[in-house]
This record gives C-alpha cells, structure tokens and sequence, in this order.
C-alpha cells in the first residue's frame, strides 16, 4: 500500500512550534511548582511540630507530671528538641530538626510545658511560626498553644 503523498508526517516548521509552545508552558510551570514544592515543605515541617507538641502534651496527661519542649537556642525551634519531665527525657529530634532545609520555626519562648491536666505553663498564647528562608515573601503557617494546653492545627497566617 502507498500513502497518499499529503500525509507523510510532520513538517519542521510545525515541529519547531510545537517545542516553542512546550518550552512557553514549562516557563510558566516551573515558578508555580517552585512555589508549590516550597508550601509543601513548610506545611510538611508544621504539621510534625505540631504533632510534636501533641505527644508532649499528651504525655504530660498520661504520666501525670509536667513535660517540657525546650529548643537548642533561645527563639529558633528547628535545631535539636528535647521532649522531657524532671528525671527523663522522652524523645529527641536530632540536631538537623525536622530534616528541612530553608524552613524556619520561630518563637519568643525556648521551652514550653505541659502541666499534668494538659494545660500550658505559660501565661498566654505560646505562637510558632513556621517560615521559609529562602523567599523574599514568605507564606508562614503558624502552630499556637493556648493556656488551657489546647494545640491549634497549622494555620497560614502570622503569630499575634
């Protein structure tokens, strides 16, 4: 069988606007999943902090006795983190944090504890931003701590 002369395939020319239009696609996708890769690690990192915070609390109710979260440094939460009561500690996130690069958690406070019915030993809202570095408008989600000892789910916003 012989094809008819008009159908033999493509010509350069379409070829060459076909990849124009591909690589004009990839140019407005790669931004968008930059961006979308970088919400993903920040809601990843928030969401084992906060599940950080819930053992400690739940701990606290559990062995009836106050345990406590303190940070490595003063206000930066994502280097080692020690979960503990007076005489044991209970868990430690190694010194790499949560094993993400360029996310930040932030907080006026080095420690937090857990009373044994579940409350917070501080006197008001304990607030955790959890931020990349690496981005001139960073979305943040925030993790707080009421007094009452209730750990509110990762939220977009920024601490009060």
């Amino acid at each position: 069988m012989s094809r008819p002369k008009g159908s033999a395939g493509f010509t350069l020319i379409e070829l060459m606007v076909t990849i124009l239009l591909l690589v004009i696609l990839a140019g407005f996708a790669v931004p968008n999943f930059t961006s979308l890769i970088r919400s993903n690690r920040v809601q990843s990192v928030a969401d084992e902090f906060y599940s950080l915070l819930q053992y400690a609390r739940t701990e606290a109710v559990t062995r009836g006795q106050q345990v406590t979260l303190t940070a490595s440094s003063a206000t930066t939460w994502q280097g080692a983190l020690t979960v503990s009561t007076a005489a044991t500690t209970l868990r430690r996130q190694g010194t790499e944090g949560f094993g993400q690069s360029n996310i930040s958690i932030t907080s006026g406070a080095a420690t937090l504890a857990f009373r044994p019915n579940g409350s917070s030993t501080t006197a008001a809202l304990a607030c955790f931003a959890v931020c990349p570095t690496d981005t001139a408008t960073p979305s943040c989600r925030i993790v707080q701590v009421q007094t009452s000892g209730r750990v509110l789910p990762p939220a977009t916003g920024v601490c009060p």
